[in-house]
């Protein structure tokens, strides 16, 4: 865009680009790689609800207008970090909250969200690109929009239980029959449930 150009005092459009995609990419690639300790010591439901704050940190740093390039890079780094600890997380927590007879759906349903928001947003940018007035808008709005989907992520978790597999790994049985309870909604899911909720003998 002619307004990210201008904002940002760069004329080699081909480097830039490569490069902000390179370093999002390669963030996201350590940070899904290394992540595992991470979500295996503090929990699932921390790891994302961390990995969301973090990425909306480094869209924040994006969307400033700092007329400087490496800030945006350094924005881009710190997103991919999120997001690449994140998208390894999140399939980690669905699948050990799901029930088995959904849990392949539920990941199949992950990937076509994961689809449909990249499609969206192309329309988005592709709508400030051509629908609105030359402005740092027209590449702040598409930027920062991203905070939506994450900031409802961290949010929502707030209201949602750890991972019944993490609990039971740590040891802390009556919160993982807590959490298998909720998650499906049924207070005699077995008739081993008090034994289950002690541990094992």
């Amino acid at each position: 865009m002619d307004s990210y150009e201008g904002h940002f005092g760069y004329t080699d459009n081909t480097t830039v680009s490569a490069v902000m995609v390179s370093l999002q990419n390669a963030a996201a690639f350590l940070a899904a790689a290394f992540c595992f300790p991470i979500s295996e010591r503090l929990g699932r439901k921390t790891t994302i609800q961390a990995a969301m704050t973090l990425f909306c940190g480094g869209v924040l740093l994006q969307v400033v207008p700092s007329h400087s390039l490496a800030c945006y890079y350094v924005g881009r780094i710190i997103a991919g970090l999120g997001l690449g600890c994140g998208t390894a997380t999140v399939p980690a927590y669905n699948a050990e909250m799901a029930p088995k007879e959904i849990r392949g759906k539920v990941g199949s349903g992950m990937q076509l969200l994961f689809a449909f928001g990249v499609m969206i947003s192309y329309w988005v940018t592709y709508g400030t690109s051509q629908g609105m007035k030359v402005s740092n808008a027209q590449w702040q709005i598409p930027v920062g929009l991203q905070m939506l989907p994450a900031g409802a992520l961290a949010i929502g978790l707030i209201f949602q239980k750890e991972s019944v597999r993490w609990l039971a790994k740590k040891q802390r049985y009556e919160e993982a029959w807590e959490s298998l309870k909720w998650i499906r909604a049924d207070d005699g899911l077995s008739a081993h449930s008090s034994q289950y909720a002690a541990g094992p003998r």
